[in-house]
């Protein structure tokens, strides 16, 4: 067998063991509850031998330990009945809730309407075109930008047989995700709830090509004219990143080389007070 048919060789006696080791379970359970059953009806018919012993050696006029220990069964019998009777209307009762709900649900899902709505449909073809256009501005080749289009459920970059975060190169995962993110960015900020704010943190990982860069920093520029705001954090040294921001809208905040977060020096325990 080659790999693949032994792992499926492997998956298929992983999967008769479960199923085995299932049924054993079940067997063990009912025969736990008939053992269960017999040991209750062993005590009934032990109570019954010691009160009919009772009977026979006890005088004429003392009532029959029989009927006594008879009676005494009966009752506890009728008790335990009465429980699970409870206990069974109580499921009852549950069962009809969670019928009523089920029947609400399928009252609503047959009044949802027939396939995805032309409204959604304009909207996800624009998002899908706005992201392509990014793609092509960076200069996507992994394969062609045409074949990247949206998921209908997860609204996910997706390209059918293929994995967007493993069968393309490292930069063109990240080159997909701002554009994507930005794309979302600019079409909710227009014509849905996004607050038009998107903040990437040193989006030039895996040595993206710094006429890409400049691409991708050029139309995350741009696209904030209606309003919008984009904060990106980048190690790119300054002289550098004034080169590729050159005409672009935009304001730099430069820390140098310090550190947002730095290590506390430790403290000479003579010098506390």
């Amino acid at each position: 067998l080659d790999v693949d048919e032994t792992v499926s060789l492997l998956n298929a006696q992983i999967s008769t063991a479960q199923k085995m080791r299932d049924r054993s379970w079940q067997a063990v359970t009912q025969a736990s509850s008939a053992y269960s059953a017999m040991q209750r009806q062993a005590d009934k018919v032990r109570v019954t031998v010691k009160a009919l012993e009772a009977d026979l050696i006890a005088p004429a006029n003392t009532p029959s330990a029989g009927d006594v220990a008879r009676r005494v069964t009966l009752q506890l019998r009728l008790d335990e009945l009465r429980r699970t009777e409870a206990a069974v209307a109580e499921r009852l009762e549950e069962l009809a809730e969670v019928a009523a709900e089920i029947a609400t649900v399928r009252r609503d899902l047959i009044a949802l309407p027939a396939g995805v709505p032309d409204e959604d449909v304009d909207r996800l073809a624009a998002l899908t075109t706005l992201m392509r256009t990014r793609l092509t501005a960076t200069r996507f080749d992994s394969y062609d930008v045409s074949d990247v289009s949206l998921d209908r459920d997860s609204l996910r970059p997706t390209r059918s047989g293929f994995d967007m975060d493993v069968d393309v190169s490292a930069s063109d995962v990240v080159r997909t995700k701002v554009a994507y993110l930005d794309a979302v960015r600019l079409q909710g900020q227009a014509g849905g709830r996004h607050p038009g704010l998107l903040i990437l943190d040193e989006p030039r990982q895996q040595d993206i090509d710094p006429t890409d860069y400049a691409a991708m920093l050029g139309y995350l520029a741009d696209s904030n004219v209606d309003g919008g705001q984009v904060i990106i954090t980048s190690a790119t040294p300054r002289g550098e990143l004034d080169e590729l921001l050159a005409l672009l809208p935009v304001a730099i905040t430069d820390i140098g080389d310090e550190r947002l977060l730095r290590r506390q020096h430790d403290t000479d325990p003579m010098d506390v007070a």
